[in-house]
């Protein structure tokens, strides 16, 4: 029974993800019209977290605001392969999580002055999530208290909290420093399913050789982060940018109610069997570098390029320290979640045409790749393979005498090849599998909207 503690975090990753792994596509509503080509988007107030030198450039105070909506689909075909689990689990049946919507909201701001230039920023970096009913008790199981219908649950939100200051070193180089804290918070809901004989588990006959143990998590943590940039404006044509960012681990507490669900309580006593752990986990969020240019061919017509490489190695064994005890009242032990996530690069394009002085037409467009072996793939991380991301928006600029007002709309469709998972992997090589074998789709949508007021 020690090893019910394993279903707590298993990473808490969202299924929707817009970048890879938990990442979203970015920050700011031009820099999502770009594709995320924005390292070396100079004055924008956004450039708190694409490149804080590029705040330096910034000729009078701004303010931004937007909200992106997302719009998720994904899909998951079961297919364990191992007798006891295709009885919960229908193999050969597409299922869908559930539709939700997301909102995220971001705000930034830039006040330029003869010392530097000073930021402030409120963003969120990671997050989404997930709803499926997968799990259902098989033919002949026969505990009448209804299964959890949402047996497969993520919920990530990191909320970040920015300042930031740029000062120029000539008349063409800036250097700038961001950094603030990271509030996260996790909720996670899991199926786990244990040997009714964890000693000899081929003794006990079908469908109650594997008894489903639920999980429900929920902790909130606080971390920080720091971002290093430079911009560069090598010619009245060409900008660049270079870019690091560091996250710190966000520490976790929290809580995780523990239930296991038995066929006959006759034999167990009860139908149910409930314990409680406090749990604790540092939850990692992965470092990144990158380079950024944007060529002016024309006073219309601007491209950009991105290209940046994140440490998404820092995702490779997760300790779940858990305090409690299980239900035969023993100590739950200590748990190792291994993910072994790999280095990842980026590359992204925009282009940025103004068709009259208000009008502006933005494109972009970004191949991102996905950190998820198939040894640690599972619904709740759905980030299924590498993605393509199509960006798009204009705005319209209105003179409203002391200043400017610049509105935004725009939208955006990410797509990965469907993945297939063919069987249980146990990477850590600690006895319990890491994934989930079967097929794995996805796609998201989403529109933004926002506006800056330059004054």
């Amino acid at each position: 029974m020690k090893r019910y503690g394993a279903v707590l975090l298993l990473l808490a990753a969202p299924s929707l993800v817009m970048a890879g792994g938990f990442a979203l596509s970015g920050v700011g509503i031009r820099g999502l019209h770009l594709g995320g080509a924005a390292r070396a988007l100079f004055g924008d107030p956004y450039a708190i977290f694409w490149n804080p030198g590029g705040l330096a450039f910034s000729t009078s105070k701004t303010l931004g605001l937007y909200v992106a909506t997302v719009m998720p689909e994904s899909r998951y075909q079961p297919s364990t392969g191992l007798v006891g689990y295709d009885g919960g689990y229908s193999n050969r049946l597409d299922i869908y999580a559930e539709a939700q919507t997301f909102n995220i909201p971001g705000f930034s701001i830039a006040i330029p002055s003869p010392m530097a230039t000073f930021g402030l920023g409120v963003f969120v970096p990671f997050g989404l999530g997930s709803s499926w009913d997968l799990y259902e008790y098989p033919i002949g199981w026969r505990n009448p208290v209804p299964f959890p219908k949402d047996d497969w649950t993520s919920n990530l939100q990191v909320i970040s909290t920015y300042v930031g200051i740029a000062k120029k070193i000539g008349e063409n180089l800036a250097v700038g420093i961001s950094g603030g804290l990271n509030f996260g918070k996790v909720e996670l809901s899991k199926v786990n399913l244990v040997p009714a004989d964890a000693n000899d588990p081929g003794s006990i006959p079908l469908p109650f050789s594997y008894i489903p143990v639920t999980a429900d998590m929920s902790g909130k943590g606080t971390g920080y982060g720091a971002i290093l940039g430079i911009a560069y404006r090598a010619s009245e044509k060409l900008d660049l940018g270079f870019v690091a960012r560091y996250y710190s681990p966000i520490p976790l507490e929290g809580t995780t109610d523990i239930t296991a669900y038995f066929p006959d309580s006759a034999t167990m006593g009860a139908w149910t069997a409930s314990t409680q752990a406090t749990t604790t986990a540092d939850f990692p969020l992965p470092h990144n570098i990158g380079f950024g240019m944007a060529y002016r061919s024309s006073p219309d017509l601007t491209f950009y390029f991105d290209l940046d490489y994140t440490l998404w190695s820092v995702v490779d064994v997760i300790t779940l320290k858990m305090e409690g005890t299980d239900f035969f009242g023993q100590p739950l032990e200590d748990e190792y979640l291994a993910k072994q996530w790999e280095n990842t690069a980026r590359a992204s394009f925009g282009l940025e045409y103004h068709y009259t002085p208000e009008i502006a037409l933005r494109l972009g467009v970004y191949y991102d790749q996905s950190p998820i072996p198939e040894g640690s793939q599972d619904p709740l991380i759905p980030d299924i393979g590498d993605k393509l991301s199509f960006n798009g928006g204009f705005s319209y600029t209105k003179d409203l005498g002391l200043g400017k007002i610049t509105f935004y709309l725009g939208g955006e469709y990410v797509t990965a090849p469907d993945r297939t998972v063919y069987e249980f992997q146990d990477i850590n090589a600690d006895g319990h599998p890491d994934n989930m074998p079967g097929i794995y789709s996805m796609q998201v949508g989403a529109v933004n909207f926002g506006f800056t007021l330059s004054y």
